[in-house]
């Protein structure tokens, strides 16, 4: 997969590869990183990211991870995988993240924002990530079925092998 780079106003950087997404901050700057996967947990979590960056004059890096499962051998009469299918994935990704960047954030903010969409499992993505964060975020739960768990995989994952110290956001009701 190759680096997307796609600098606007208030960003640093996007990128697409795990390697580059998890690289120091090139200003002497704290970093928070927040996952994100367009669930309400992760958008709230997303919030509360933005809020410490800008109290801590920190960049805001904003991580979302996806994983497309290739069958193991290939299936008689099926059809191959087209060619730029990783990136047609990855710019739908990106484009979403970026919704929910605006949603959540709206688009005048000032923050020094970093977007990284990475084919990865979502785990794995943010303890690698975490090894140049001052902070992880994210939410409780995500977009798993298990709606009952207090911690989700990812969180109970993330908790237990980040490189630095990790906020959870939990629901404001039992509703959610």
């Amino acid at each position: 997969m190759t680096d997307n780079e796609d600098q606007t106003a208030g960003e640093l950087a996007t990128t697409t590869d795990l390697a580059a997404a998890s690289a120091p901050v090139i200003s002497s700057k704290g970093r928070v990183v927040v996952g994100v996967d367009g669930s309400p947990l992760s958008l709230e979590a997303l919030r509360y990211a933005a809020e410490i960056a800008e109290w801590r004059g920190w960049a805001l890096h904003i991580v979302h991870a996806y994983h497309v499962y290739y069958p193991a051998w290939p299936v008689p009469g099926a059809v191959g995988v087209p060619s730029d299918f990783d990136a047609t994935v990855t710019d739908a990704a990106l484009a979403a993240l970026k919704a929910e960047e605006a949603a959540v954030l709206g688009t005048d903010h000032e923050l020094e924002v970093i977007h990284s969409v990475v084919d990865g499992q979502a785990a794995h993505v943010l303890v690698h990530v975490s090894e140049h964060a001052d902070l992880l975020v994210l939410g409780s739960r995500g977009l798993g079925g298990m709606r009952s768990l207090v911690l989700g995989s990812v969180g109970n994952s993330v908790v237990h092998h980040a490189h630095c110290p990790v906020l959870i956001v939990r629901p404001t009701s039992k509703a959610e």
